[in-house]
């Protein structure tokens, strides 16, 4: 990775740490909804963004898209999960993720979650 650029870890990181820092400056039950809230803003305006760019780019704006047109993507073996269409409803099983890693590295598990549980139903 060149000096000045971002990936996945640096991103798991940045939430992790504004996660601790809501939740130690407001206390943990007020910060984690803080966090949700502007994970869910996040969200929102990320899938537009990708709404948006997958339509000017011809594509129709649906799972499979999102999964081919996603905007963080790992390096090579970085990530792994295997997507299932069920009843219009898709299903993704996480096997490997960078994500995961890296709030467990930097000891921010329990902050960086929260991140997962919020950002792809926004």
């Amino acid at each position: 990775m060149e000096m000045n650029e971002i990936g996945i870890e640096q991103h798991a990181v940045l939430i992790g740490m504004l996660a601790k820092a809501l939740c130690e400056r407001y206390g943990d039950e007020t910060g984690r909804e803080l966090m949700k809230d502007i994970l869910t803003r996040y969200g929102q305006k990320r899938g537009l963004r990708m709404r948006s760019n997958m339509i000017s780019e011809g594509m129709t704006p649906d799972m499979t898209s999102f999964f081919i047109a996603g905007e963080w993507r790992g390096k090579p073996g970085e990530n792994a999960s295997n997507a299932s269409y069920l009843d219009h409803e898709s299903v993704s099983t996480v096997t490997k993720c960078a994500w995961y890693e890296a709030w467990k590295a930097h000891d921010l598990l329990s902050y960086g979650t929260i991140y997962c549980h919020c950002i792809d139903d926004a």
